[in-house]
């Protein structure tokens, strides 16, 4: 009796380690236990295409002082044809894009006191920008920014007035400092 439960321990024990093992190899490749560098591609695509959602509380000498979430999801590209696979929940025929939010609040750090900032990204499949949008509110003041690729302009909005105003910088004038300063109406 002793020696059976003995060696059930060690054959559930060995199977669990070599599923892992396993999983581990089919997950990453090739690199076993991180012994080889991965690209920074390869590393990106694991972020990008977690769906976990992560949240981690930001703290400073032991005391709570605010909160930071990272958020990726992928987007999949409308296909007609084949609309009864694609209604299979969590079923990706074909990725168009990767979407990121990422949510930063700070509460009890002065001058930062309810400190918002929320950015949106949107990257093609080979991570390039294709919009961006991100507004920081910091009372009394209120921001947003935001940039779309096939409009090739950005945009900054002051939120905090009675009236929101708007400048727009296209991407031939993002270089130029002199230029962006008179859009702002600040006078170099």
């Amino acid at each position: 009796m002793m020696l059976s439960k003995k060696f059930s321990f060690w054959f559930i024990l060995i199977f669990w380690v070599a599923v892992n093992l396993l999983l581990w190899r089919l997950e990453f490749g090739n690199t076993f236990f991180a012994s080889e560098v991965i690209s920074p591609d390869q590393f990106l695509f694991k972020v990008l295409t977690s769906p976990d959602y992560s949240m981690m509380v930001i703290k400073h000498h032991g005391t709570n002082v605010g909160e930071f979430n990272w958020m990726c999801d992928i987007v999949d590209a409308q296909n007609n044809l084949n609309r009864k696979l694609r209604d299979i929940e969590g079923r990706i025929d074909t990725i168009s894009s990767y979407s990121i939010r990422v949510e930063l609040n700070l509460n009890h750090i002065e001058p930062l006191r309810n400190l918002k900032l929320g950015v949106d990204l949107n990257l093609s499949t080979n991570y390039v920008v294709n919009e961006f949008s991100a507004k920081l509110n910091l009372k009394p003041f209120s921001w947003r920014v935001s940039y779309n690729s096939a409009e090739g302009i950005f945009k900054i909005t002051d939120l905090s007035l009675a009236k929101p105003k708007e400048f727009s910088i296209s991407n031939n004038d993002i270089n130029n400092p002199r230029k962006i300063l008179e859009t702002l109406g600040i006078t170099p």
